[in-house]
């Protein structure tokens, strides 16, 4: 924590300042508060956890998105197919799926964001059927 008058927030959240006890320039960098720990974090360091993962992975070892596109990729990720937002029973009882990174950090990402997948078919149509082209 910064002490002193002499202390300001800049644009990217990080505290510049002066303390006035030592007379020593201070920056302090704060995450924004999408990256800060949230309280659900700590569920996936149990042991708990690292055994449903290592179990989803064993049954399904590769990534669920690329092989809907007919790619074949090992998985390195275990994601809730719905996301469980903290709660505690839809954390460890909900669904899962094996994903490899770029799919659960792009393509999982859009599907949360929109609600359907971004793929298009040879003919030019999105492949989702939950696409909004598909709701007239």
């Amino acid at each position: 924590m910064v002490r002193g008058r002499a202390a300001r927030q800049d644009n990217n959240g990080a505290w510049e300042g002066q303390n006035c006890s030592e007379g020593v320039q201070v920056a302090v960098s704060i995450p924004p508060m999408a990256k800060r720990a949230k309280k659900h974090d700590r569920w996936y360091k149990l042991a708990r956890w690292q055994h449903l993962r290592s179990h989803q992975l064993r049954i399904e070892p590769l990534c669920a998105f690329c092989l809907q596109r007919g790619v074949v990729t090992a998985a390195t990720i275990v994601d809730h197919v719905e996301p469980h937002r903290g709660d505690v029973n839809r954390f460890w009882l909900g669904k899962l799926q094996s994903l490899c990174k770029p799919c659960h950090d792009g393509t999982k990402r859009l599907v949360e964001l929109r609600g359907y997948l971004p793929d298009v078919g040879p003919d030019g149509w999105p492949l989702d059927p939950r696409h909004p082209v598909y709701n007239q």
